[in-house]
């Protein structure tokens, strides 16, 4: 074989300690060596803008590209690396190539960073190779894998370095860093698993400048970037952790492979490193590539989430594999009494349908409503892995991501998780991005105050600058300072507070957020923002702003905040509200209406299809019931595929089918079948609907579907299936009727 090799960037890589330790092997003088190693040193740069020299930049490696001494020293660098490949040809670990039997052998060509390789298509050869130029790079300076991918840093470093933070408010920054410097790497790291210490790199870039932090100057970083990462809902502010999105993004590779055996890439990559089994039972073996590896990194996660749907159940065992919906295990608790062997096709009964009674009987209660959640297929659909986070079954980074970081942090054990609800509420709030921030800060007590800066070692009074009585915490600063006595009497609204110096800055706004309305709430946050900004006017500039110029000040900022974000939105005049009928079929056709109802408490789905013609008489109806805790999506998808069974059972052939259920409606007229359970049923419906070809299935209100919203609802209290020919029951006689007459 013959191996084409280019070194990147291999003049600006050279260690000057390996010139200077290569010379001297070569037999230099120290003299000479000290000479050149100066020409070589001494080199600086300069740089030319907008026609003026700056800079003077020292380089600490590298040769100068273009001096003409430059590629004779490379040449001598060189020398190692042709010195290990005669050496390991000498010991026989590499059989090189002769042009003729007598003749010599050839082990490499080199021309300045060019070089060709000779040896045999032998593991041996080939572990030679890769230790002989890992030996050299490691020795010379050339690239490992960190200096491999240290571009995208560069480029990272270099928007940050050019957006000059201190121009930017908290809310631009959030934006830059979620829009602009997350996605940088997002290519890189769909395909390979950047090193630990770039990501960190990455890291600490980003929390510098959303701290404000530069090269002249290092500001205070109240919270690590691991909090900052935290989802909003959490009281983070929901940027990437890197990590987490890069093995995320490499899971989507391995689902790709397994959904897309037939592509190229998965046919190359199933030759070389899983011919005789699947991705799932892959592994990286002793000499596999860093692509390769990457990808079985990201196969952790899809592994974490990953669960079987069932079909027919012939290739699942109960108690060994993944099926049941419950994150994490995926497997039933119950005690094994079927034996380890069993598979899921033992719980079905011969007719379609799960065996209501076996699976009552031998597994605990939990264990049986998972099962009996599940819709059983009445074809022959194989069984098939699924992505349980997902609703659909198909995986997503966004799914990948987000259980990337139960899995690795537990958002909950920061402390930040426990008041979700206010966060959600919080951030939903109309006032600039900028106040939400600084409330966001002073809710974590993130917010310099003097006992803040205190207690990070800052040596410094740290009694309130406004009062001088007493220690300045958030909660003092904002609120119960004896100097803000006249905003707590001029605000109506906040009249009967009882806010205590035990209480934390949070306490206060959950107490807020309890008993203010939103418009009030958010003149609040305002006031707070206003009463900051007034105590920094001191502190800074030595000036004191009237304390009765705050609250007003706050209204109308809010009334004019509120004003800017409507204006230029055309509001629609007010419509009366539409009254949905149902309305009859063509003439000479029929019209097939289903639903469904739930009781998930009881475990029972009530199923109700009802068939009219052109002159609105009903040609046969069922209500029947379903034991099993379906969710309304799956109940509504099983309602249709009933109703299409008993058209085919009776002989009714409609050529326009009705449901209150738009998401079925628009699963049926995708052309992709979702991996879920849901899909299970969509593939049951489009074999039936192949048989009524010039079929409509459309979605109308819950207004124009009332018979069959009766009848399911008589399905939840019948004791079996109920079907009527030409007839309907009394409980639905009135909506009958009704939409009879109105047609009439």
């Amino acid at each position: 074989m013959a191996l084409k090799l280019d070194m990147s960037k291999a003049y600006d890589r050279v260690e000057w300690s390996f010139l200077a330790g290569m010379m001297r092997c070569l037999g230099f003088s120290a003299g000479w060596i000290n000479r050149i190693m100066k020409c070589v040193t001494s080199v600086s740069f300069s740089f030319l803008v907008n026609g003026a020299v700056c800079g003077d930049l020292k380089p600490s490696r590298g040769l100068r590209q273009g001096d003409p001494l430059s590629p004779y020293l490379f040449l001598v660098c060189a020398e190692g690396l042709s010195r290990l490949i005669y050496s390991a040809v000498e010991k026989g670990d590499m059989a090189g190539f002769r042009c003729s039997r007598s003749g010599p052998k050839l082990s490499h060509l080199f021309f300045a960073d060019d070089s060709l390789m000779f040896s045999k298509a032998s593991d041996k050869d080939c572990q030679t190779i890769k230790r002989v130029l890992g030996f050299y790079a490691k020795a010379s300076g050339q690239e490992n894998k960190r200096q491999l991918f240290a571009s995208i840093r560069d480029r990272i470093w270099g928007k940050i370095k050019g957006w000059q933070s201190k121009l930017f408010s908290a809310g631009g920054k959030e934006v830059l860093l979620k829009a602009v410097v997350q996605a940088i790497p997002a290519y890189s790291m769909s395909l390979f698993r950047l090193p630990k210490g770039l990501v960190h790199d990455i890291h600490r870039l980003c929390t510098r400048f959303w701290w404000g932090s530069s090269d002249d100057a290092r500001k205070t970083h109240w919270g690590s970037w691991q909090k900052l990462c935290q989802p909003k809902d959490s009281g983070g502010l929901g940027f990437r952790d890197l990590f987490i999105f890069n093995q995320a993004l490499l899971a989507k590779q391995c689902w790709r492979l397994i959904c897309q055996p037939q592509s190229l890439a998965a046919r190359v990559l199933k030759h070389c490193y899983f011919p005789e089994t699947s991705v799932l039972q892959a592994s990286c073996g002793n000499s596999c590539s860093f692509l390769w590896r990457s990808f079985m990194w990201g196969k952790e996660l899809l592994e974490a989430g990953l669960r079987w749907r069932i079909g027919t159940g012939n290739s699942v065992f109960i108690y060994k594999d993944c099926w049941l919906p419950r994150p994490s295990t995926f497997k039933p608790f119950s005690p094994p009494r079927l034996g380890q062997t069993a598979k899921v096709h033992e719980l079905m009964l011969p007719s379609g349908g799960w065996n209501v009674g076996l699976i009552r009987e031998i597994f605990w209660p939990e264990d049986a409503n998972l099962i009996l959640s599940l819709p059983c297929s009445v074809g022959s659909q194989p069984d098939s892995l699924m992505w349980h986070y997902d609703k659909y079954g198909a995986y997503s980074v966004k799914s990948g991501y987000r259980l990337g970081c139960e899995l690795s942090s537990n958002a909950s054990s920061s402390g930040l998780s426990s008041k979700e609800s206010w966060w959600k509420f919080f951030w939903r709030i109309r006032i600039p991005t900028k106040v939400k921030i600084f409330i966001w800060r002073a809710c974590l007590n993130w917010i310099p105050t003097r006992c803040n800066l205190a207690k990070r070692g800052m040596h410094l009074e740290i009694i309130c600058p406004m009062c001088n009585k007493v220690p300045e915490t958030t909660l003092h600063a904002l609120w119960t300072c004896p100097t803000l006595l006249h905003i707590r009497a001029t605000c109506s609204f906040l009249k009967g507070f009882c806010v205590t110096d035990a209480m934390q800055f949070m306490d206060v706004m959950l107490l807020c957020m309890n008993n203010l309305l939103t418009a009030e709430f958010e003149t609040f946050c305002l006031i707070f923002w206003r009463v900051w900004f007034r105590r920094n006017r001191l502190i800074h500039d030595n000036q004191l702003l009237d304390i009765t110029e705050v609250v007003p000040w706050a209204s109308s900022f809010h009334a004019e905040f509120k004003g800017a974000n409507v204006a230029g939105k055309v509001l629609n005049p007010s419509q009366p509200r539409q009254v949905w009928k149902w309305n009859p079929p063509a003439a000479g056709l029929f019209k097939l209406n289903t639903d469904a109802a739930v009781n998930s408490g009881d475990g029972i789905i009530g199923v109700g299809v009802i068939f009219r013609d052109n002159d609105c008489l009903v040609l046969a109806s069922s209500a029947q019931r379903v034991i099993a805790t379906f969710t309304p999506q799956v109940a509504e998808a099983v309602a249709l595929f009933r109703g299409l069974r008993m058209a085919k059972d009776i002989g009714l052939w409609p050529c326009e089918i009705e449901t209150d259920a738009q998401v079925l409606v628009n699963l049926l007229t995708s052309d992709v079948i979702p991996s879920s359970e849901v899909g299970l049923v969509i593939q049951d419906i489009k074999q039936i609907l192949v048989e009524f070809p010039d079929c409509k299935v459309a979605f109308v209100p819950r207004g124009a579907n009332m018979a069959a919203h009766g009848l399911a609802k008589l399905g939840l209290s019948v004791s079996c299936d109920r079907f009527w020919m030409e007839d309907f029951p009394p409980k639905i006689c009135s909506t009958v009727l009704g939409e009879y007459q109105n047609h009439l």
